[in-house]
């Protein structure tokens, strides 16, 4: 079932860790963009980590433009568990480890350490800021490739 496990790391979440949670859950719970929009600052700014993988750093609109042709139509049942969480007054950082399955089938699984910096808005609300998205390269990188085959596999049986 896709959500965000509930442990001891997110049990009476800060405001700060709220804002993380509504971004997270509106991109890969509820794969809404006006949510994950609602989530983020104007100025949001997102960094998938290491830069050795290249991925372009993307804006607000780049992002969710990203996560709605790419992420958000890849992968189902999405499901990851917050390890651990270490907080500041404007910054979040959260290691997880989430699984999912792809659109062709494929189960994914893959971990993350997210510094996520948030900022408080008039009316008392957090919203994420930025965020610096570190993640197993060799797994995403591997099963990219394998599900692009999987996925070019299909488009000729459909033919």
């Amino acid at each position: 079932m896709a959500g965000i496990v509930q442990n001891d790391a997110v049990k009476n979440p800060s405001p700060q860790l709220q804002a993380f949670l509504r971004w997270a859950d509106a991109l890969t719970v509820k794969k809404d963009p006006v949510a994950l929009a609602a989530a983020m600052t104007d100025d949001y700014h997102h960094q998938s980590l290491p830069k050795s993988m290249g991925f372009p750093p993307r804006d607000k609109a780049g992002f969710i433009e990203f996560s709605t042709t790419r992420f958000m139509v890849l992968m189902t049942d999405f499901q990851s568990e917050i390890v651990e969480v270490v907080e500041t007054a404007d910054t979040v950082v959260v290691h997880a480890t989430a699984t999912a399955v792809s659109t062709t089938g494929a189960p994914y699984a893959n971990e993350y350490t997210i510094i996520a910096h948030v900022a408080k808005q008039p009316d008392g609300e957090y919203k994420v800021s930025s965020m610096k998205e570190f993640l197993d390269s060799k797994v995403l990188l591997e099963f990219m490739a394998a599900e692009q085959k999987r996925q070019e596999e299909r488009a000729k049986s459909a033919a």
